[in-house]
């Protein structure tokens, strides 16, 4: 094994001199820890030294560059294929910040990093995996820019390279600017009056969270899916702010008769536990770049029984009613989902003033405007409509008489005197 290792050593140390070069650009930096070949080293400023070298993140994902090993060499990060499986070299997958794919020790090959494989290798292709199912492993970037978890470079050489410890400290990180994955806290979903539930199709409630402060952009798009339970999954988007309210007017509405199962699959009278997480979308590049999911949140919901009744408004005759005149008042388009209907009417300065028929009458005692209220109930839940009744006062009694008529009334009186005068009377 030294004999091996001394021949890769050389082969490095003649790729150092010859070819490579890295910008104080690469954006990874710090050392991985193999037990075989020992620290791997992401950054020439991680040391003093006069060769310049680097990993970088790129901004699709894909990492380009070389790590330095004391004893194996180079390592490339985005070598040529064919690849052992898979199409592709190292990345990282922006969303979720996992690595996957291939790097490769340039000291396989018999000259740089390319070409034909050394004699001298034992049968070590050089290969370096990210992420792997039997056993199960993968490398991943924490909210912290860190590397952490395990690769695999096969079992001749390498072995398992192992990306943060703490015996002793030493990690490999990244300024690479990850979009932000949201932190959702204060899910609820706020009381609605029942008021609101009246000649709605929908339950009409909201719900609302809060996104962690260090997540907010304006330069996003916040993603969002909302579950309830198994039943149901509603996703959409809104601006990127701190705290979210999602209302059921952001939907179109679900049915067009007065009642239906909200959104066409919750029902109603059943409890939920209602799931919420959400993401950064970044769309001003193409393609778009992703945050991960936020860890979900639960909150608890119970709908209401059933449907509430509906009533559309009110209907009198007359109009515009009198003073002790009857007026006939009638709901306009009422019912319920369930229960035995009920009806109340109030009539303020009226006789009477109060009436549990479904079509009553009513006078009223003084004129001006008078708010009528009606109420129809199911036993459970009731729904109510206010209407605005002008009423007026009577018009006085009055009979019709002509001009002439009281002119000959006035002439035939003056006619009548002289003529009583004359005759002596």
């Amino acid at each position: 094994m030294k004999k091996l290792l001394f021949s890769f050593l050389a082969l490095s140390l003649f790729f150092v001199g010859g070819s490579v070069s890295a910008s104080t650009a690469h954006n990874v930096t710090g050392y991985a820890w193999s037990d075989t070949i020992g620290w791997i080293s992401f950054n020439n400023t991680n040391h003093t030294g006069k060769v310049s070298y680097g990993v970088n993140i790129e901004e699709d994902g894909n990492l380009t560059g070389y790590a330095w090993s004391s004893n194996i060499g180079w390592i490339h990060f985005d070598p040529s294929g064919p690849f052992p499986s898979g199409s592709y070299s190292a990345k990282v997958d922006l969303s979720t910040k996992e690595l996957s794919g291939w790097a490769r020790a340039c000291s396989v090959f018999t000259s740089g990093c390319s070409g034909s494989l050394s004699a001298n290798t034992g049968g070590w292709d050089g290969w370096i995996s990210f992420s792997g199912s039997s056993p199960d492993y993968g490398v991943f970037v924490d909210d912290n820019g860190k590397f952490q978890n395990y690769a695999w470079g096969g079992g001749t050489v390498i072995g398992w390279i192992s990306f943060s410890g703490s015996s002793p400290d030493y990690k490999v990180e990244t300024t690479f600017p990850f979009i932000p994955t949201p932190v959702i806290s204060n899910p609820s979903v706020p009381a609605t009056a029942d008021s609101s539930y009246c000649n709605q199709s929908r339950m009409p409630h909201s719900i609302t969270w809060k996104n962690s402060a260090d997540s907010i952009d304006p330069n996003y798009t916040y993603e969002y899916e909302i579950k309830f339970g198994s039943a149901l999954t509603l996703t959409g988007e809104k601006s990127s702010i701190e705290n979210i309210t999602w209302n059921y007017t952001d939907l179109d509405p679900a049915c067009s008769n007065k009642c239906c199962d909200n959104y066409s699959q919750i029902n109603w009278g059943t409890n939920y536990t209602i799931s919420i997480r959400g993401r950064n979308i970044d769309k001003s590049v193409s393609p778009q770049r992703y945050s991960s999911w936020s860890t979900p949140v639960t909150v608890p919901f119970t709908t209401k029984d059933h449907c509430y009744p509906y009533v559309d408004g009110i209907h009198n005759t007359p109009d515009k009613p009198e003073v002790d005149e009857i007026a006939l008042f009638e709901p306009i388009n009422a019912g319920v989902y369930g229960g035995v209907i009920g009806y109340n009417w109030t009539f303020p300065s009226a006789n009477p003033s109060v009436s549990l028929l479904e079509n009553p009458t009513t006078t009223f005692t003084e004129a001006g405007s008078k708010n009528i209220v009606f109420s129809v109930s199911d036993g459970t839940y009731s729904c109510s409509v206010t209407k605005a009744v002008s009423v007026q006062l009577p018009l006085p009694d009055w009979q019709e008489t002509t001009p002439f008529g009281e002119v000959r009334m006035f002439f035939g009186s003056i006619v009548n005197g002289l003529f009583n005068k004359l005759a002596g009377f």
